[in-house]
């Protein structure tokens, strides 16, 4: 190329060039783009497809394609160009074989292998171009699994294959990508299948195992979660092998479980029984099912029930015998434990042995308690000797501490132990309260559960869910044993009636069974064969009438006298003359309402409801009732009618509720005074036309006449004393309406007060008095002083009398509640609910019926005591005026209600619910190894000191989820509410409950360190006592 140059100066001078110019270029390579692609092992022949590869699957194909597009300036058409492939630039194995790679130009192929199996390919097509550029299509082929690098999961492998592009000129090169996505095994076991098979020589089941999937079968491993299994007295041993577990005893396989290929490619397990095998496990005795009464010796059941003769057991894994002096003696026991003799304990010169047959056991435990009833206080001196299955001993010497002992022993060196025998050698006389100890299961199904676990070859284990984690099992089921008869417990109220079925029901622990599906009947009640007429037996048992058909369907009519639990025993029978016993308990339920005052009340041995204080009349109770009414002439004729009408209003009433089943005695004295006093009528409200006889009594009251307290009070005073209510040991009660004070001394020397004063404290020793003043004429403060409690009821209107007398308060007193045995509750005030009129054990009834809309009518103990149990938070009321109660919970899993004041909970025995309410309470768990909880309810919060005796940190409990307010939130940090000091022995609980700065409770650990003489911080506290479960509260959601 050339230009010519011309140059002017300006002064018509010119040079002119002509210029040369030469443009050497050079050639440019193609520039290269290769899209990437993804395929997956999943698309292979046996390959599984899913969702779950990580990260996540794009593709389930093993064949995908995409474009490889290049520019080049200098080419002139695509017919310039040469595209070809190399290997990836990391090594790729295939069942840890390398795999190699070649191209081949002719068919625009890449291929990688292993030997002669080809793995992948990837296949170039012709380049094409356009305006816009070159382009050449590629397809990647998926022909067999590769090894990835990650074994727990569907990982996924990237490869960059080289790409060289020639345009004629030169090479240009790049690098496709190609992501190769894994495939793992599936488990297909089913788990919800439970294969029940013989219990026979030669049973077999086979059922899906797993899917390798793509990667094909790497190695499995199985593992037996059954324990105890063991055959002649050998345990069983396991080996894996291969794709098998063999189990064997003492050189003997007893069974085979293998992994087996099956025709779909994908693996089974295959059991195979090749000897008949036995369980053990560990057997707790059910000490409860002791019989009672001097016995020879117990025998022990398989499912640990105890006998007192040997063919009731189905078979004896034990045996337990009482010695004095070394001479076989009685066996006997109690609702607490087993002992020795009459006195049910072991004392001086006493022992006990529990022999465990010709295997013996290979563990044991033995729970001791001082004393032989349920109070374990002192100390005693034990010895107790092993005996091994050698006839080697071991003798150990111990001393009880805080009245109770656990012996724990295991066999020593292979040697099972035969027996123990344990010797009082000093101190209090103790019992034996818990038992258990191997025992082989008889005669029943074996359960077998397995696991497995298992990889692909290409290492990825099979993945298990929440809902798979391969678990399989198998029943062995024998082909013929005895029915297995389980003991039931039911409730009934005292008095009332059950109808259930012994057979069918399940009351806890299962209901009876045979294994083979034969009908199971009942042939005799405890111990003695029923005969049956018109397809029933009836039988007289403990506390009622048993009527029973063949079937176990049965009807128990307690007979209302006591309320001991009720127990008798059953005996089934299946078709091939097999037999087992069982045991029936019936706990008994019953209630009580006791009066207003001051009472000391001993519980039942049955599940007590007592409520131990009341305001008013309730029906059902005993009573005697005086209704002394002022007819002086500052009343009124008009008012004197209106009062006659109000009185009997509420004498209809208890004449109604006098009606009633059950209703109490009731009597009713009508007393009208004036100048003087007389009786109208005395009557019991059963009386024949009682109502008629009321009210024709009634006629004759009129106005007129002065105000005599003094004839008015010792008119009553002389019918408590020596009148009918003499006869009746109910509550006595005395409504006192007047509408002035005293002006009349009947001429008793002394002023009309004095001597209405005297004769009313005369009267105020037998009755409670209620003082109602009629209208606005009298002081309050004269009619207090004719009150019992103070609490009297001024300036009533006559036309409100009725409402007035039916509503009129009576202070609770300070009661002495000794509940007893069964699970008790026992309020220590009122029972008394916001919108229902009655009180006592009629205002729980309602309340309850309401919340569970169960009828009024049909509401029982059983459902009352049960729905309280589990809502004590809605029952602990506490009023102004309660009174200071001493409550002893007794035996059992007790729910004691102290309410108001300062009042005394001691729960005892059991896992007892303690809930002081108001007041400064005193709360004593008991000392046991149950698990007590101490209950404070928000309205706790009022400034009191609660002292808690007998906390013991390994097993009790400080509720404080509902006196703490707004915990669960977590915007405040728990010690906030609590603060924690150790002094004089004692840890002391500081509540904050609402994180305001000020202590609102005081809790007292009497003899309990918390903190560790003080050196731990209040969260370090809280925090040993959250993970010790000895603190709950309000969760953080």
């Amino acid at each position: 190329m050339s230009f010519t140059v011309t140059i002017d100066d300006d002064n018509n001078g010119t040079a002119t060039q002509v210029v040369v110019v030469t443009i050497t270029g050079t050639n440019d390579l193609p520039v290269i783009n290769a899209a990437a692609t993804v395929v997956s092992e999943e698309g292979l022949l046996a390959g599984i497809i899913d969702n779950i590869g990580d990260p996540s699957d794009q593709t389930d194909l093993k064949t995908n394609g995409g474009v490889i597009t290049f520019t080049d300036p200098d080419a002139s058409d695509s017919s310039a160009f040469t595209v070809s492939l190399s290997g990836p630039s990391t090594n790729v194995y295939s069942d840890e074989q390398l795999v190699s790679w070649s191209w081949d130009s002719q068919t625009n192929t890449l291929t990688g292998s292993v030997g002669n199996t080809v793995i992948m390919t990837i296949v170039l097509g012709s380049v094409s171009g356009d305006v816009s550029g070159y382009s050449v299509a590629y397809t990647v082929n998926l022909l067999g699994p590769v090894d990835h690098e990650l074994n727990s999961i569907e990982d996924i492998m990237l490869l960059n294959f080289g790409v060289t592009i020639n345009d004629g000129s030169g090479d240009a090169t790049t690098t496709l990508s190609v992501t190769i996505e894994d495939d793992s095994g599936v488990d297909q076991v089913d788990e919800s299948l439970v294969h029940d098979i013989s219990h026979s020589v030669g049973s077999t089941v086979t059922a899906d195992l797993f899917n390798p999937g793509a990667d094909g079968f790497g190695e499995v491993n199985f593992e037996l979660i059954t324990s105890g299994l063991k055959h002649d007295g050998y345990d069983l041993v396991y080996t894996m092998s291969g794709n098998t577990l063999t189990a064997s005893a003492n050189g003997v396989d007893i069974f085979t479980l293998t992994a087996v290929l099956d025709g779909n490619g994908h693996y089974d397990y295959q059991f195979v029984l090749l000897q008949e095998m036995d369980q053990e496990a560990i057997v707790n005795y059910d000490i409860g099912s002791a019989p009672a009464g001097n016995n020879l010796t117990y025998f022990v059941d398989f499912d640990g029930s105890i006998y007192a003769q040997n063919g009731q057991a189905a078979s004896v894994i034990s045996t337990i015998t009482g010695y004095t002096n070394g001479v076989s003696s009685q066996i006997n026991s109690n609702s607490h434990g087993i002992g020795v003799g009459p006195q049910t304990s072991i004392s001086a010169n006493e022992s006990i042995k529990i022999e465990y047959g010709v295997d013996g056991t290979s563990i044991l435990a033995v729970n001791l308690g001082t004393n032989n009833n349920g109070n374990h206080t002192g100390s005693a001196d034990i010895q107790y000797i092993v005996t091994y299955s050698d006839n080697s001993t071991k003798v150990v010497n111990i001393t009880t501490t805080n009245g109770i002992f656990l012996i724990e022993e295991l066999e020593h060196n292979g040697l099972a132990i035969m027996s123990i025998e344990i010797f009082h050698v000093n101190g209090e006389d103790f019992q034996i309260n818990g038992l258990s100890s191997s025992g082989i299961i008889f005669n029943s199904p074996i359960d077998l559960e397995f696991a497995y676990t298992a990889t692909d070859n290409d290492g990825d284990a099979i993945p298990f869910t929440n809902d798979n984690n391969g678990h399989f099992y198998i029943t062995l089921t024998p082909d013929n044993y005895v029915p297995n008869a389980i003991n039931n417990a039911y409730k009934v109220d005292s008095g009332g009636v059950i109808s259930s079925n012994v057979i069918t029901d399940d009351t806890g622990s299962g209901a009876d069974s045979d294994a083979n599906g034969h009908n199971l009947k009942v042939t005799h009640i405890n111990g003695a064969e029923l005969t049956f007429v018109n397809g029933i037996a009836t039988v007289n048992v403990a506390g009622g009438v048993l009527t029973i058909q063949e079937d176990g369907t049965y009807t128990y009519q307690h007979n209302g006298n006591g309320s001991a639990p009720v127990r008798f025993t059953y005996e089934i029978s299946d078709s091939n003359g097999g037999t087992d016993t069982a045991a029936v308990e019936i706990e008994i339920f019953n209630h009580q309402t006791l009066n207003p005052g001051d009472d000391t009340h001993q519980g039942s041995d049955g599940n007590d409801l007592i409520v131990s204080d009341t305001t008013s009349i309730v029906p059902g109770e005993d009573y005697n009732i005086a209704f002394l009414i002022d007819t002086s002439g500052s009343m009124g004729q008009s008012a004197v009618n209106t009062a006659k009408a109000q009185i009997l209003s509420v004498i209809e009433q208890l004449v109604a509720n006098a009606s009633q089943p059950n209703s109490g005695t009731v009597n009713i004295l009508l007393v009208d005074f004036a100048s003087s006093a007389q009786t109208l009528i005395s009557i019991d409200l059963t009386a024949n036309d009682v109502l008629t006889q009321i009210s024709d009594a009634m006629r004759s009251m009129s106005s007129g006449g002065q105000t005599n307290y003094y004839a008015a009070f010792n008119e009553v005073y002389n019918w408590f004393a020596t009148g009918l209510a003499s006869q009746n040991s109910g509550t006595n009660l005395t409504y006192f309406i007047t509408d002035g004070r005293p002006t009349s001394d009947g001429g008793i020397p002394g002023s009309s007060y004095q001597n209405g004063l005297a004769a009313f404290n005369l009267l105020s020793a037998l009755s409670i008095i209620q003082a109602i003043g009629l209208g606005n004429n009298i002081n309050s403060n004269v009619l207090e002083n004719f009150d019992s409690d103070g609490q009297i009821l001024n300036n009533v209107d006559v036309s409100n009398l009725a409402d007035a007398i039916l509503q009129s308060s009576l202070l609770p007193g300070n009661d002495v509640i000794t509940a007893g045995d069964g699970h008790d509750i026992v309020f220590g005030d009122l029972a008394q609910f916001t919108g229902i009129n009655t009180q006592g054990y009629d205002a729980l009834k309602e309340y309850v019926s309401t919340q569970t809309n169960i009828s009024i009518n049909d509401i029982t103990d059983v459902e009352i005591h049960g729905y309280i149990s589990e809502h004590t938070d809605e029952f602990d009321i506490s009023g102004a005026d309660d009174g200071s109660d001493t409550i002893y919970g007794g035996n059992g899993n007790d729910i004691l209600f102290g309410q108001g004041d300062d009042d005394i909970l001691i729960g005892g025995l059991g896992s007892d619910v303690l809930i002081g309410g108001t007041g400064s309470d005193i709360m004593d768990g008991g000392v046991d190894t149950d698990r007590d909880t101490f209950v404070w309810n928000l309205g706790s919060a009022d400034g009191s000191t609660d002292t808690v005796v007998n906390f013991d940190v390994n097993y009790d409990a400080l509720d404080l989820s509902s006196i703490l307010i707004d915990e669960e939130t977590g915007t405040f940090s728990l010690d906030q509410y609590l603060e924690f000091n150790f002094s004089g022995g004692n840890t002391e609980i500081s509540v904050d409950s609402n994180h305001d700065g000020v202590t609102d409770l005081i809790i007292v650990l009497e003899n309990v360190d918390l903190t560790d003489n003080n050196s731990l911080s209040d969260n370090q506290v809280i925090t040993n006592l959250l993970n010790n479960e000895n603190l709950i509260i309000d969760t953080i959601p």
